[in-house]
């Protein structure tokens, strides 16, 4: 999902936290099962470079502007000053 609907440098800063927080320190204590994950996701980037362009087809097509930064904050003004209950698993 971030790889499709971030752009610009919110992607590279994805893909520089990912490799920083998540994978380096998985592989440094031999937990090395991610590496395909990885793998995958580099493998499939033209693949969700088409999906990208279909998504920017789509949002242009409905003269839309909203990215995922805009939904994302309309949801935090929605429950804004609310009393939520969060769900621990």
């Amino acid at each position: 999902m971030h790889a499709l609907h971030l752009n610009g440098l919110a992607l590279f800063a994805w893909y520089v936290q990912i490799t920083i927080i998540d994978l380096l320190p998985k592989l440094l204590v031999g937990q090395t099962s991610i590496w395909k994950s990885y793998t995958e996701l580099f493998k499939n980037k033209d693949l969700i470079n088409q999906y990208r362009q279909r998504l920017n087809a789509l949002v242009n097509g409905h003269n839309s502007n909203r990215t995922i930064f805009n939904v994302v904050d309309e949801l935090r003004r929605s429950v804004n000053g609310k009393s939520l209950t969060r769900f621990k698993p």
